[in-house]
């Protein structure tokens, strides 16, 4: 669940930090920092256990370990992750514990970074004497990294969970709305859109401010029985669609199955090689070899198009969030 601007990261010793919900709201110095004791405790863990296998590492072994045996309290912080080892604890550790304690410093920096949050760092290279940024939140002020991250981890369960063929769209789009009010939008919010959507395999959310409408598209494409020229008229369609709506923003996300996501590499290659946050400009009518698409979209086909967001999900296919807005 996200948290609000001012509250710590997940804590916890014995759960890996792999598995908190990463939010672009989070301090990459707080993050590193928490990984590398997660890291370090794991480690000394591990450690002790085959020294004395039995024997629990809990927050008396630590105080041993640390010199202070009457401390107990401020030993299970540590461990907790809410009160930060010292240096002095990480040496006296080491020297204790051996090179498997210390074995677990990362030996690249990026690597001090939990790979979640990695995914979320913007134009960072370690050693350029500049600390590391995460990505902000996207249009309208909704976290739309995170959100997409969640969608993807959703259906990428399902599909482990051997369920994906019983999704819909409507399945789809409701897992965005709790994958949206669990990355902060509040759920009050949201609204599904009283306009329907062209094609059937769109559904529709209106995420309201006092300031602006946004409207969430989730195009769910698995594949099916589409002949790829009929499938890519289809995602022009839908872009358009989407494009045309008068709200202030206009977001579509693509859970696109491995058929649609060939489709999109090769019609639409900057959205699987450009950066996200980077706009391009689609000429739809030159991407479909100068066929006409199969509705009335006005005097210019072309759209400009703001990456926001990209998971790609190997032979499973992809999550593309995309920001759309038709040229004049």
């Amino acid at each position: 669940m996200a948290e609000p601007e001012d509250s710590p990261l997940p804590e916890g010793f014995g759960r890996s930090t792999v598995n908190w919900r990463p939010s672009a709201r989070h301090d990459p110095v707080e993050v590193a920092t928490l990984h590398l004791q997660h890291l370090l405790l794991l480690a000394a863990r591990e450690a002790w256990q085959r020294q004395l296998p039995g024997r629990n590492f809990a927050g008396s072994v630590l105080a041993e370990l640390l010199g202070t045996p009457g401390s107990l309290r401020p030993a299970e912080k540590r461990l907790a992750g809410a009160q930060r080892l010292q240096l002095d604890d990480i040496v006296r550790l080491g020297l204790q514990l051996g090179d498997d304690f210390l074995g677990a410093v990362p030996a690249a920096a990026t690597d001090l970074l939990p790979e979640p949050y990695r995914r979320l760092l913007q134009g960072w290279r370690a050693g350029a004497g500049t600390l590391p940024r995460f990505r902000q939140s996207g249009p309208a002020g909704h976290d739309w990294t995170s959100v997409a991250m969640e969608l993807a981890a959703y259906l990428e369960a399902e599909a482990d969970a051997g369920r994906d063929h019983l999704l819909t769209p409507d399945a789809a789009a409701y897992a965005l709305a709790r994958c949206l009010t669990e990355c902060g939008t509040d759920p009050s919010h949201i609204e599904l859109s009283g306009e329907p959507m062209a094609d059937p395999s769109v559904r529709a959310l209106e995420l309201a401010s006092p300031t602006t409408t946004v409207l969430a598209a989730l195009a769910y494409l698995p594949d099916r029985v589409d002949r790829p020229p009929a499938l890519w008229r289809r995602i022009a369609d839908v872009l358009h669609d989407v494009a045309e709506r008068e709200v202030d923003e206009r977001l579509l996300v693509i859970a696109a199955g491995p058929a649609a996501t060939r489709q999109l590499r090769t019609r639409l290659p900057d959205g699987f090689t450009a950066s996200p946050g980077t706009e391009f400009t689609l000429r739809i009518q030159a991407a479909m070899g100068n066929r006409l698409i199969t509705q009335e979209h006005g005097v210019s086909p072309d759209l400009d198009i703001l990456l926001v967001d990209r998971r790609e999900q190997g032979s499973r296919g992809s999550v593309l969030t995309l920001g759309l807005t038709k040229r004049r």
